[in-house]
Formats: structure tokens, C-alpha cells, sequence
């Protein structure tokens, strides 16, 4: 799941029994995601697979509905979600390595000084299982994990 059919597979997690997701977002708790202009030639590409053009025409929509539910979700206790606190100082496909790395420390602080909250809702992870997915409180959850790719 992910990518252009379900940005954020939180029903699919919900389905799976997971009673608590962790959440990490990449944009701040104002951002709506936008209708993408898909240009002529995409549209040509991709003439033979409808249901992939239908999914991009129609994913703001559904990312949009995803972030309405996550802050239900979040409030109701079912979710915490980690998300940029400071505005976002790249461009989506930033070459700049002094400002991704300015992004990575931005997001390792910010992560850091929401522990505390974090921990305050007895989500710290208490063991892993076989498959090495932390077992906490009894409930599992899925946390997204972003690699250091070299900045």
C-alpha cells in the first residue's frame, strides 16, 4: 500500500487490527495536497491503464479525506502523528544537500522534542516481535522509518 493508490494506508492498518498507528507525515498540519495536472504525454503513457490515471486524477481528493480522518483518529486517541512543526524551507525535489541536511536535523529535533508526549501516551515500545515489529502496550504499530541516504 502507498504510493499513488492509498498515500496513507491507515484504513488498511485499521483493517489489519493494528488498535494504534504511528503516523509520520512530511508536510506540515496546514498542508492539503493540491489536483496534479497530469500533461498530455503522461496521459498517452498511461492510456492502456485507466484505473492508474483515475488514482492520480483523483488522489488529492482521497489524501485529503485521509488527513481529515488522521486528526479524528488522532484525537480519539488511535493515532499520534508526527509531522514537520517549523515550515518547510525545501522545494519537493531539493538538490540543495546544505538545505536537506538542514531538513534532517530540523526533523531528528522535532521527532526529539515530541518523545516526551509520545512516551506521556504509554507508546513506548516495549519488545519487538519475531519479525522484528515493536509490540506496545500489547498493540501493534507500524512506523514509517526514513534512511539517512548519505547528506
Amino acid at each position: 500500500m502507498g504510493g499513488i493508490s492509498d498515500s496513507i494506508p491507515i484504513d488498511q492498518a485499521l483493517e489489519d487490527g493494528n488498535n494504534f498507528n504511528v503516523v509520520v507525515l512530511t508536510r506540515n498540519s496546514d498542508y492539503t495536497k493540491e489536483k496534479e495536472i497530469i500533461g498530455p504525454i503522461a496521459r498517452h503513457a498511461l492510456r492502456d491503464y485507466p484505473k492508474i490515471l483515475n488514482a492520480m486524477e483523483s488522489r488529492h481528493i482521497k489524501y485529503n479525506i485521509t488527513l481529515e480522518k488522521l486528526k479524528v483518529l488522532e484525537e480519539e486517541g488511535f493515532v499520534y502523528i508526527f509531522r514537520p512543526i517549523a515550515p518547510l524551507e525545501v522545494d519537493r525535489l531539493e538538490k540543495d544537500k546544505e538545505k536537506l541536511k538542514d531538513l534532517y536535523e530540523q526533523g531528528y529535533n522535532e521527532a526529539l522534542s515530541q518523545m516526551e508526549d509520545f512516551k506521556k501516551n504509554g507508546l513506548v515500545p516495549q519488545k519487538k516481535n519475531k519479525n522484528g515489529i515493536y509490540i506496545v502496550n500489547h498493540t501493534l504499530f507500524l512506523l514509517i522509518v526514513y534512511i539517512n541516504i548519505g547528506l
